[in-house]
């Protein structure tokens, strides 16, 4: 395997040319391959609960119960695409060390199919981490890989491979291109099958696409276009911190959704947390108003804000 040099925009980045020809490789990929398609042919599609609602609502309710994964969550289908990816990719191979930058369910599943294959698995996280979490990455066979700012994973995760020889799996970079829209563990193509013999079953709206829990922004545009393709609407949900980049990454969503798209949830800070991301934190009230008196910010700006006062106000 060797590095040749490409890009786009005047930016060049290494890519992996991989030599195919070892028979034994190549054995161990397809034997992998089948390791990982046999575990989602154990696993039944997740189920779409009917939530019993009164009939004065009017409104049918289903509940998609994705906790049942082998690992818990909804980031189980995309670990498993992640892994496919690689595997055919030639990225990863019979002992490479597998790398994410995760202290979340991603990194729980993802150390899951690592031991599945007998690979050793290290999630870089910053040292604030719960033990919970740590608890299960490590149950699963995974290492922890503490760092002290979360803003550090993502380099100290490209680090360790390189300085490893591993891969580092960069869920946000590849989700999208590892799962097709349309099909392989999309859980909006699970969903529409699903309520293929409902009474209704196009729904009136998505509820609460949420950046976060999509596996990036790219992989949440994918989706957007399966709802579109079949024309239903879409609600963009709450993620944590007004000023977070999660928040702004679901704007662009919402801007992307403008012709479908039934309500966009806020983000959501000191009402729900202990402790807010953004500090001191910015609390819209009634009518999108914010009181910048009491914050002591009037005539700043940042994070693509102008704050200007509103006189009579």
């Amino acid at each position: 395997m060797s590095e040749v040099y490409g890009g786009s925009g005047g930016k060049l980045q290494a890519c992996r040319e991989v030599d195919r020809r070892d028979d034994k490789q190549r054995a161990w990929v397809s034997e992998a391959i089948r390791i990982v398609d046999a575990d989602a042919n154990r696993s039944a599609d997740t189920h779409l609960h009917v939530f019993p609602m009164p009939e004065v609502v009017g409104v049918d309710l289903y509940l998609k119960d994705e906790s049942v994964h082998p690992t818990g969550s909804l980031k189980h289908r995309l670990a498993r695409s992640l892994f496919l990816y690689a595997l055919c990719n030639g990225w990863i191979r019979e002992g490479t060390t597998v790398i994410e930058a995760s202290s979340g369910s991603t990194a729980v599943s993802e150390a899951y199919f690592a031991r599945l294959l007998g690979l050793p698995f290290v999630a870089v996280m910053p040292a604030s981490t719960s033990p919970e979490k740590i608890g299960l990455i490590e149950f699963y066979g995974g290492r922890c890989h503490f760092v002290e700012r979360s803003g550090q994973i993502y380099g100290e995760a490209k680090r360790l491979a390189e300085e490893t020889g591993g891969h580092y799996m960069d869920q946000f970079t590849y989700a999208e291109r590892a799962t097709d829209w349309r099909g392989n563990n999309n859980i909006a193509e699970s969903i529409f099958g699903q309520l293929a013999l409902e009474q209704h079953p196009i729904p009136t709206w998505i509820v609460n696409l949420r950046v976060s829990k999509m596996g990036g922004l790219l992989r949440s545009l994918r989706l957007l276009r399966s709802i579109r393709e079949r024309g239903v609407g879409l609600i963009v949900g709450a993620h944590v911190g007004e000023t977070s980049i999660l928040t702004r990454a679901a704007l662009t969503v919402a801007n992307c959704a403008r012709d479908i798209l039934v309500a966009q949830e806020g983000a959501f800070g000191t009402h729900l947390l202990n402790i807010d991301v953004a500090d001191p934190p910015l609390m819209f009230g009634v009518g999108g108003v914010i009181d910048i008196d009491k914050l002591g910010t009037a005539g700043i700006s940042g994070l693509g804000l102008d704050i200007r006062s509103r006189q009579g106000n």
